[in-house]
């Protein structure tokens, strides 16, 4: 496995951990570390541009979206209506 899959790696189980967002370079930065690597922003930003290149991952309006990934919503408690729904009503 490369770096950048394991750059990839993280990515993706920081999103699924998220409720599907992306993390910004220093959280990447600090989940590399957590697995043992520690880079430079430099270092991350070359791992990143090389992924963007190969088309495993792109941006969408200054987010990291992972190649062939799709976003599910959450599932809503009926008993406890979004937020939005609540608002909606005052």
């Amino acid at each position: 496995m490369t770096r950048r899959d394991e750059i990839l790696e993280v990515l993706i189980d920081f999103a699924k951990d998220h409720k599907g967002n992306s993390p910004s370079q220093n959280d990447l930065l600090m989940e590399m570390r957590k697995i043992g690597y520690t880079m430079s922003r430099g270092t991350l930003q070359v791992h990143l541009l090389k992924l963007l290149a190969e088309g495993r991952i792109y941006r969408k309006d200054g987010k990291l979206i992972i190649t062939g990934s799709d976003w599910i919503p959450p599932e809503y408690d009926a008993e406890i209506p979004p937020i939005f729904l609540l608002e909606s009503a005052i």
